[in-house]
C-alpha cells in the first residue's frame, strides 16, 4: 500500500512539473522564441501557450532595455532602468561591473514595441577638419523576431556601433555650416542607411534624431564674436541708411516747396497779366465806344478833339507833379482854338 502511495505521489509530482513547464504566458506586445532540442521550432505570440516539457525551451535573448551602474558604489550590482520588464531577466555585464554607464540584460521575451536607443555623445570630424560633439538618439522596432535572435547576437549594441560609424561618415562629408543647415536631411540620410543595413536583422529603424551638435568652445567664442560684429555692422548700416533717407526726404521736401512756391508765383503773374489784359480790353472797348459816339457828334473834328484833350491831360499831370516847364507842339494853340469853337458849337446845339 505504501508503494502505491509513493507511485501516486511521484505521478502527481510529474503532472505538476509537466503542468508548470508545459504552459507559457507571453505578455502583450511581446513574443517568445521556442527551440525544440536546440533547434528553432516556433514563435509564440502574446497569450497562454502549451509546450512540451523538457523538449521545448524558450530561447534567452538580449533585451533592449539599458541598465545603469551606480558609480558611487563600484561593487554594487547593476540596476535595471525599467522596473516593469518581464520576469526572469539577468544582467549582461560585458565590460566589468561598474566600468561602463549602460549595458543590456537577458530575457525570455522579445519586445515588439518601438525602442529608444540613446547612446553616449561622440566626437566626429567635419569636412573642414573641425571636431564636433554629436549626441543622437535612434528609434527602432523588431519586425522579425527569428532573424533578430539568429542573425545578430546583440541587436542594440550592433545598432549603436552601426549608427556611430554611419554618423562619422555622413558628417565627415559635410562642412560645419552644412551640418547645421541640413540637419533634417542628415537625419533622413542616416535613417535610410541604418534601415537598409538592419533589414537583414529583422529590425526597422523608424527615426534618427541629432539631439545636439556642439562645436569646440573656442569656435563658439569666435562665432559669438562674429555674430556681435555682424549685429554692430547691421546697426551701423541701418543708422547710415536712416540718415541718408532723412536727408533725401528733407531735400525732396525743400524741392517740392520751391516748386510749389514757383508754381504759385507763376499762376499769380499769369492771373495778374490776364487781369491787366482784360482791363486794357475793356478800356479799349470803352474808348472805342466813346470815340464812336464823338465821331457821331463831331464828325471830322473828332481827331482834333482827342488830340487837344490829350494835351490838356498832359498839362494837368505836369501841374500835379510840380513841373514848371511843359513842352507842347507848335500847333497846340491852334488846336485849343479849335476846341473853343467846338465848345461854342456844342452849346449852340444844346440850346437849340
Amino acid at each position: 500500500m505504501l508503494g502505491l502511495y509513493i507511485v501516486l505521489g511521484v505521478a502527481f509530482l510529474l503532472i505538476l512539473i509537466i503542468a508548470f513547464k508545459g504552459f507559457r504566458q507571453v505578455p502583450q506586445a511581446h513574443v517568445m522564441v521556442i527551440e525544440r532540442l536546440g533547434k528553432f521550432h516556433r514563435v509564440l505570440d502574446s497569450g497562454l501557450h502549451m509546450v512540451l516539457p523538457f523538449f521545448d525551451k524558450p530561447l534567452r535573448v538580449i533585451d533592449t532595455t539599458s541598465v545603469s551602474f551606480d558609480r558611487t558604489k563600484p561593487d554594487s550590482r547593476p540596476q535595471v532602468a525599467s522596473a516593469d520588464k518581464p520576469h526572469g531577466a539577468r544582467v549582461v555585464d560585458q565590460g566589468g561591473r561598474g566600468s561602463v554607464s549602460g549595458q543590456y540584460y537577458w530575457s525570455e521575451f522579445i519586445d515588439l514595441r518601438e525602442q529608444l536607443l540613446d547612446f553616449p555623445a561622440q566626437q566626429v570630424i567635419t569636412k573642414d577638419n573641425l571636431v564636433l560633439t554629436v549626441d543622437a538618439v535612434l528609434y527602432y522596432q523588431i519586425t522579425d523576431p527569428r532573424r533578430a535572435v539568429y542573425e545578430i547576437e546583440n541587436v542594440p549594441l550592433a545598432i549603436e556601433r552601426l549608427t556611430q560609424t554611419s554618423l562619422r561618415t555622413a558628417i565627415g562629408a559635410l562642412e560645419l555650416d552644412e551640418t547645421f543647415d541640413s540637419r533634417d536631411s542628415l537625419n533622413a540620410r542616416l535613417r535610410d542607411i541604418l534601415d537598409e543595413a538592419t533589414d537583414k536583422w529583422g529590425v526597422k529603424v523608424n527615426r534618427v534624431e541629432l539631439q545636439d551638435v556642439s562645436p569646440p568652445e573656442d569656435f563658439l567664442e569666435a562665432m559669438r564674436a562674429e555674430v556681435t560684429a555682424e549685429r554692430k555692422r547691421r546697426a551701423m548700416i541701418k543708422e547710415a541708411e536712416g540718415t541718408k533717407q532723412a536727408a533725401i526726404t528733407k531735400a525732396e521736401g525743400a524741392k517740392q516747396a520751391a516748386i510749389t512756391h514757383a508754381e504759385g508765383r507763376r499762376e499769380s503773374e499769369i492771373l495778374t497779366a490776364e487781369g491787366k489784359a482784360r482791363a486794357r480790353e475793356l478800356e479799349a472797348a470803352a474808348e472805342a465806344d466813346a470815340v464812336e459816339k464823338l465821331n457821331a457828334k463831331l464828325g471830322e473834328q473828332t481827331s482834333t478833339y482827342l488830340l487837344t484833350r490829350g494835351y490838356i491831360q498832359a498839362v494837368r499831370q505836369a501841374a500835379r507833379e510840380g513841373t514848371n516847364t511843359v513842352f507842347l507842339p507848335f500847333d497846340t494853340i491852334k488846336a485849343l482854338g479849335s476846341l473853343g469853337a467846338l465848345t461854342e458849337m456844342n452849346k449852340g446845339r444844346t440850346g437849340a
